[in-house]
């Protein structure tokens, strides 16, 4: 009978064991949550972090609140960890562990910190559709007529209030 349930049990073991690809593609969002910030930093605007992220199957865009657009990343996974190259895309240096949660939201951790992601989903104007590829390697933030800043901007707020 043991070795019944044993050969039974087998394979599901196996299965729930061997490492899924960690599949990042789409657009995210992160920021200042109340855990990370005292609450007399919270109401301060210049302390308050949003961070909207485009990733397709190697690339990373990210547009941020204080700084804007930022230069694209390559990145690499192995196993459960994030790897990202900058200006030598040859070179990639370690950046964290994932932690897929579900389909809608992951963690990054980063020494002691953890940084959490959340899909963008039903969402207009997002930074992936603002995003061209204009050769092989490079790419372009177009921006027409502002409407992903507006989107964004309507975004970071909303965030910033859910934590006040």
């Amino acid at each position: 009978m043991q070795k019944r349930v044993f050969t039974f049990l087998l394979p599901f073991l196996f299965v729930n064991c061997v490492n899924k690809e960690i599949d990042l593609k789409g657009d995210w969002y992160t920021g200042t949550t109340k855990k990370s910030l005292k609450e007399t930093v919270i109401n301060d605007s210049h302390n308050f972090v949003y961070e909207e992220y485009h990733i397709t199957e190697n690339m990373i865009f990210k547009y941020q609140n204080l700084l804007g657009y930022s230069f694209p990343l390559k990145y690499e996974i192995s196993n459960d960890s994030l790897f990202v190259s900058g200006l030598n895309p040859t070179e990639y240096e370690f950046s964290g562990v994932i932690k897929r949660i579900n389909k809608n939201k992951f963690s990054l951790k980063i020494d002691n910190h953890e940084l959490e992601f959340f899909r963008l989903n039903k969402v207009n104007n997002t930074l992936g559709k603002f995003i061209k590829k204009t050769d092989e390697t490079r790419y372009e933030f177009v921006q027409e007529k502002t409407e992903y800043t507006q989107g964004f901007i309507v975004r970071s707020e909303k965030h910033h209030t859910s934590i006040k």
